[in-house]
């Protein structure tokens, strides 16, 4: 472990390179502060799109990367953000390998 990081391990039924699905901007972001409201207004550009999994924290949460407009191409500034698995759900893999954000 490193930084706090956990590449190997498993977060519930998670691991690293899953595809998930956005489903709700957690509750607590959404307050009077700008900063955390700004954050809130990122969350919202990924919901509904298809991430993969890059990352575990310490404390369970799980690292997607995307851009600014809350995909995955190739274009825009990757940023990455960290999630609790419980504002998120598995991506089928009988979907195939693509997804809307990766």
């Amino acid at each position: 472990m490193a930084d706090g990081f956990i590449q190997d391990r498993i977060v519930a039924d998670y691991k690293i390179g899953d595809k998930i699905r956005v489903v709700q901007v957690p509750p607590y972001l959404y307050n009077d502060d700008p900063v955390t409201r700004e954050i809130a207004d990122f969350f919202e550009l990924c919901l509904g799109k298809v991430f993969r999994i890059e990352a575990f924290d310490e404390n369970g949460q799980l690292e997607l990367w995307m851009t600014d407009k809350g995909n995955r191409t190739k274009r825009g500034d990757l940023h990455s953000i960290w999630i609790e698995p419980e504002y998120v759900e598995p991506y089928p893999k009988s979907h195939g390998l693509k997804g809307d954000g990766i």
